[in-house]
Order: structure tokens, then C-alpha cells, then sequence
């Protein structure tokens, strides 16, 4: 006789799945965090590009950082997947490069119209 914990290891373990059951693939929770993830991850790739300094851009930057930092340790600790973990570390760089740019100093453009000092023979 088995005890009643084996059993219920057992069945957990079981890979006959009842096809009656509905799988939910991806709950409310899991799209909202997708959406999420899509739009912060857009907004760092458009901080990339755009020529003005964007504080929301610097901080999709600074979250898509960390989150995908945390991505590839936990890729490469937890299944030594190589390809998860160049992923995550290129969504990495993306964001910390934004990042850079946001923060980083400009030179003032030249308005149009504007006066040039006049040159003078001396």
C-alpha cells in the first residue's frame, strides 16, 4: 500500500491529461504582464531612435535592464540555454543603451534663422 502523499505525487507526475479539461494557456494576469512587457520593451527600442531626451523612454530603458538581466541569469542558472540567454542579454543591451542615450548631453542644434557672428578683419 502506498501512502497517501506518493499518491498525490503521483498524480501530479501523471502525463495522461484529461482532454475534458480546458488548459488556460494564459490567464487576465499573464496577458496584462505581456502587454506590459511588449510596450516597455517598444518603448526602450524607440528611445533608441528618437533625437529628444525622454524620461519615459530612460525608464523602459532602466526596466527592461533589469528585468532581462534577471532573464539571463535565471536562463543560464536554472537550464544553460544559450539561446534564452543571448536573448535576454541583447534585450539587455537594448535597454541599457537607451538608457545611455537618454541621460547623455546633447549638443544644442542651430535654430533656423539664427545669427552667425560676423567676422571681423582685424
Amino acid at each position: 500500500m502506498h501512502s497517501p502523499g506518493f499518491a498525490a505525487l503521483n498524480r501530479v507526475c501523471d502525463t495522461n491529461v484529461d482532454r475534458n479539461e480546458k488548459e488556460t494557456i494564459m490567464g487576465g494576469a499573464g496577458m496584462i504582464i505581456f502587454i506590459a512587457a511588449f510596450i516597455v520593451l517598444g518603448l526602450s527600442i524607440w528611445g533608441l531612435f528618437n533625437k529628444g531626451r525622454s524620461i519615459l523612454c530612460a525608464l523602459a530603458g532602466i526596466m527592461v535592464t533589469l528585468g532581462a538581466a534577471m532573464g539571463a541569469m535565471y536562463a543560464w542558472g536554472e537550464s544553460r540555454s544559450i539561446p534564452w540567454t543571448v536573448a535576454y542579454l541583447i534585450a539587455a543591451l537594448i535597454g541599457f543603451v537607451c538608457v545611455l542615450r537618454q541621460v547623455k548631453r546633447r549638443k544644442p542644434e542651430p535654430q533656423p534663422g539664427g545669427t552667425e557672428p560676423a567676422a571681423t578683419d582685424g
